[in-house]
């Protein structure tokens, strides 16, 4: 019987084996079991038991023949889902903390003030946040010259490659100008005019409800309408130019009223409220954490009583961290 089946084996035509080395064995496979390939050579006139998942048998045709003992598609699938990396975790806040030195000119003042600032951005499916806050301070014989406070929080939700929806809170707060808080809860859409790996520009049109304190101004809310663009550059992976300015208007009229120091008078007036600003900023990477930052800042709000007050600007010299 064993020369029977030796000499059947011998009558039919040749598989060949190709081993996991590249080697190749011409013979007959005889069975596959609990994941073994029984496999007689010709060539060693004996049977090789060998792992069936890896090695391939080539039929007399020319074409590898699948055996049991090898995955299926369904089990490559599983095993390849099973394999497939994890969902990634959200994105992290991305954030800097910057401290620098200020050249300010307000009220007809001209003065040098430390500038703190922090900010945290993120980008979530379809979903942009950004927060910042900025403390500017100096005195001068004890006194005050520069006291302000601001903070915002801004959150861009996209509704189609080119258009998307934003809103923004903002506060600020300024000593010397004399305004108590003026908090501002912005609504609008916006357009991406240019977006591409190198620079990106944004238009956006809406429209702001305003909580202002000051002295001498009618407090309460006021509504104005608002156009506000952001330009960001980048010349290279060191250098980044980016830009952003705004215009509000209402037709409100407004009802000012109090002592000016600059005229040493007394105003009684009603005006309608307006107010545009300007940020630029050149960063530099000095490290992979590390950025000195170049900062321009020109505001004017005819909200303020003071008409030497109304008008505001800074440059800043700063350095900041990145986490």
């Amino acid at each position: 019987m064993v020369l029977v089946a030796f000499f059947s084996v011998k009558g039919i035509k040749a598989s060949t084996l190709v081993l996991p080395n590249g080697d190749k064995l011409t013979g007959k496979v005889i069975e596959t079991k609990a994941g073994k390939l029984y496999f007689y050579a010709n060539a060693l006139q004996t049977t090789v038991s060998v792992d069936a998942s890896s090695v391939q048998v080539i039929d007399p045709a020319g074409e590898p023949k699948p055996n049991s003992a090898q995955p299926s598609v369904a089990t490559k699938a599983v095993a390849q889902v099973s394999k497939a990396p994890k969902t990634p975790h959200p994105p992290a806040w991305k954030g800097k903390l910057e401290v620098g030195y200020s050249q300010q000119t307000a009220a007809g003042l001209h003065a040098a003030n430390l500038s703190v600032g922090a900010e945290e951005a993120k980008i979530q499916d379809k979903n942009d946040y950004m927060a910042k806050a900025h403390i500017f301070y100096s005195s001068s014989a004890q006194i005050p010259i520069i006291d302000q406070k601001d903070a915002s929080f801004r959150w861009r939700h996209d509704l189609s490659p080119k258009l998307f929806s934003q809103s923004e809170t903002s506060f600020n707060q300024d000593k010397i100008q004399l305004i108590n808080h003026q908090y501002e809860e912005n609504v609008g859409i916006g357009f991406k005019v240019h977006d591409d790996s190198t620079k990106t520009m944004n238009l956006v049109m809406g429209l702001t409800g305003e909580d202002l304190s000051a002295t001498g101004i009618q407090s309460g809310l006021s509504y104005l309408g608002r156009v506000s663009e952001d330009f960001v550059y980048k010349f290279n992976s060191h250098i980044k130019f980016t830009q952003d300015a705004s215009v509000e208007y209402s037709p409100l009229m407004q009802n000012r009223n109090g002592l000016v120091p600059s005229l040493i008078e007394q105003v009684n007036t009603n005006i309608a409220e307006y107010n545009y600003k300007i940020h630029s900023t050149i960063e530099s990477k000095l490290t992979k954490t590390l950025t000195f930052n170049v900062h321009f800042e020109y505001e004017y709000n005819n909200a303020t009583l003071d008409p030497l007050a109304r008008t505001e600007q800074k440059f800043i010299s700063a350095l900041s961290y990145g986490f």
